[in-house]
């Protein structure tokens, strides 16, 4: 199995959003794969309702059941014990760089994985954000297959 953490700026919207995504889309491929996520400054975040309302619905047209979720702060520790870390901007990457602490796991940018041009701003509207983030999840899940194929 494969495990991959998904690292955000506060582990409450596009990080757990691509999380469902990629989780669903690896079911529906059989791929075994584990998908979690963090955040950089998930313990600061204050639960907005109307921001959580308003990415359920667009999850939702999207096809996909959002599931409740809690905020997670990154640890050393959880990229250690994943294969890979995608997150979303350089400067995640780089705070995640230094948590790692010399640590063998592949630490990536999202789009760049995927091979995309896609990146999601903060300021880009619930219903772009998910359609984004559902074409990254595709793409970089086309990218996992290929790796994942015994030889």
């Amino acid at each position: 199995m494969m495990e991959i953490l998904i690292v955000s700026r506060h582990d409450m919207v596009r990080g757990p959003v691509m999380r469902q995504i990629m989780t669903t889309q690896a079911q529906e491929r059989g791929l075994d794969i584990q998908v979690q996520s963090a955040g950089i400054e998930a313990s600061s975040y204050v639960l907005n309702s109307s921001l959580l309302a308003d990415t359920m619905k667009a999850m939702q047209s999207l096809r996909y059941n959002p599931q409740p979720h809690t905020p997670t702060q990154i640890t050393e520790k959880m990229i250690n014990g994943v294969d890979l870390v995608l997150c979303f901007n350089e400067r995640y990457l780089e705070q995640i760089k230094r948590l790692a602490n010399h640590s063998i796991t592949d630490i990536c940018l999202i789009h760049e994985f995927a091979g995309t041009d896609f990146e999601v701003a903060n300021i880009d509207g619930m219903y772009r954000t998910n359609w984004i983030l559902n074409k990254l999840s595709t793409a970089c899940l086309d990218r996992l297959s290929i790796m994942l194929q015994p030889f």
